[in-house]
């Protein structure tokens, strides 16, 4: 074993050489703290007000109110969060619904611009009966939006109202949808009207034609001094 300097001396007295290790201080610390730690555990334990419960039962009422409470919030809340589930849902069914009139009156606007009316006649006129079921249903959720706001979107009556415009609205919008999809694969074996016949789909007034008189004033000035002179 390998001797440090700091683990040796020599005697004072006659020189021989001593080996030492302090230990009994560091034992003597540690023995005294943790009895000092567990003496003043035991006297807190001692001197507890709260280990005499008495005839003092508040504690246990008082807790027993807190978890009465939460029952109760339990048993509200998935009322509570149907009607926002369904709040959030018929917001975003309202957007849905106006994005889809909107697609159906685009492709409208592109039959009747690019392609002959022989073609397109039929199709047009069911797509315009599929853009006013859809705008009639969205009018009706539009509605139940409304009441909802009056009500907090918190009654059962509203919700159950809700529920089914947007069911009836759902089954509107996938018949238009079917449609819609069904006439976007048939147009490219329509015909096509030629750039001349071309127009935006809107309802124009033809310009009149213009008299005589007026394409040329100076002709017609020139023609009623002539006749004044005969």
């Amino acid at each position: 074993m390998a001797l440090g300097d700091s683990h040796t001396r020599r005697n004072a007295y006659d020189g021989e050489l001593e080996f030492f290790v302090v230990l009994s201080e560091k034992a003597k610390r540690t023995e005294e703290s943790s009895y000092e730690e567990e003496h003043r555990k035991r006297q807190k334990v001692d001197h507890d007000p709260s280990s005499d419960l008495g005839t003092n039962f508040s504690a246990l009422d008082a807790r027993a109110t807190r978890e009465a409470e939460e029952k109760k919030k339990q048993v509200e809340t998935p009322q509570v969060t149907k009607y926002l589930q369904t709040k959030e849902t018929l917001k975003k069914f309202l957007t849905s619904m106006m994005s889809k009139a909107g697609k159906l009156r685009h492709l409208v606007r592109d039959l009747k611009k690019s392609y002959c009316d022989s073609a397109t006649a039929t199709c047009l006129k069911t797509l315009e009966t599929h853009i006013a079921d859809v705008d009639k249903h969205y009018d009706r959720c539009n509605e139940s939006w409304a009441t909802g706001e009056v009500e907090d979107f918190g009654t059962e009556e509203w919700y159950k109202q809700a529920e089914q415009r947007m069911k009836d609205a759902t089954f509107v919008c996938a018949k238009a949808t079917a449609y819609e999809t069904k006439i976007r694969n048939a147009k490219k074996y329509y015909e096509k009207k030629g750039p001349a016949e071309q127009d935006d789909g809107m309802d124009h007034e033809l310009p009149k034609k213009k008299k005589e008189s007026e394409k040329n004033p100076k002709k017609n000035k020139k023609d009623k001094k002539s006749k004044k002179d005969k």
